[in-house]
């Protein structure tokens, strides 16, 4: 498998800096200490020696896998996560965690998205306002947030340091894990000698605790909402796996025909 083969060398050289994850939440337009809201990960397993934290990095390339909810064993850092209090109608955001790992804040700008491709927001809400136990496994998660091409061969989200989206002004009170993903995109790739191969998605995922204050309002239909991992995130799902043209090589077209998994974006 070529595809494959050049995938694990990527990984294993100084390429793999171009992984990230999203450690700050950015609340009242401040970038919020690395995880003091947003749930930390855990270290790929295999990257234990690698420079600290660099293994938090890794991304996820199984979609079916319970990581894909929030981040590896994000579950296991809810009960010390603290909850940010959010008014609905404001903004928020997810800011990547700076390669300067032992600053607290994100202090420099040098990290960016260096993969190309679309990110989405999402919201699940908290059974009885319990965060501490709650991992969105298996939960109801409603897209609030959508940011794609800007044209037709380029991505709005490459080179940033991060998305801020505003929250519905009109989604119910209560308390939710906050869910932000970026990723690349499947795609079959032809090589140079006429043979093809497969390229996998990355997913770059991270969870929020917040806690939502809003007279609500906001009406929530079924059809708003999916599981993840599920269906909706199948490796031959829309959105998952596309034309060459948009995610093979460079210069991308057709950008913006690109329709994203899962359902639309709810506003309220």
């Amino acid at each position: 498998m070529k595809a494959s083969n050049v995938a694990c060398l990527a990984l294993l050289s100084p390429i793999t800096l171009a992984h990230y994850t999203f450690g700050h939440l950015v609340v009242n337009k401040t970038i919020t200490e690395r995880w003091r809201y947003v749930r930390d990960v855990a270290t790929q397993p295999g990257w234990e020696t690698t420079p600290e934290g660099i293994g938090k990095f890794y991304p996820q390339y199984n979609l079916t896998s319970t990581n894909m909810t929030c981040g590896r064993a994000a579950i296991n850092a809810a009960p010390t996560t603290q909850t940010a209090t959010v008014i609905a109608g404001e903004e928020v955001g997810f800011y990547l965690l700076d390669w300067n790992l032992k600053e607290t804040m994100y202090t420099s700008k040098s990290h960016t998205m260096g993969h190309y491709g679309p990110a989405q927001a999402y919201l699940a809400k908290a059974p009885n306002d319990d965060l501490t136990t709650f991992s969105g496994i298996d939960a109801d998660w409603l897209k609030i947030g959508y940011f794609g091409p800007k044209n037709d061969s380029d991505w709005s989200t490459y080179m940033q340091n991060g998305v801020n989206f505003t929250l519905p002004a009109k989604t119910p009170p209560g308390k939710y894990l906050l869910r932000f993903e970026h990723f690349t995109l499947n795609y079959w790739y032809q090589f140079d000698d006429g043979t093809w191969d497969n390229s996998p998605s990355e997913f770059f995922v991270n969870c929020a605790q917040i806690n939502v204050v809003s007279p609500g309002g906001g009406i929530i239909e079924s059809k708003d909402m999916i599981k993840i991992p599920g269906p909706a995130y199948g490796p031959n799902a829309t959105g998952i796996l596309v034309p060459e043209e948009m995610a093979g090589r460079l210069p991308f077209k057709g950008l913006l025909n690109y329709k994203p998994p899962g359902p639309v974006v709810w506003t309220g």
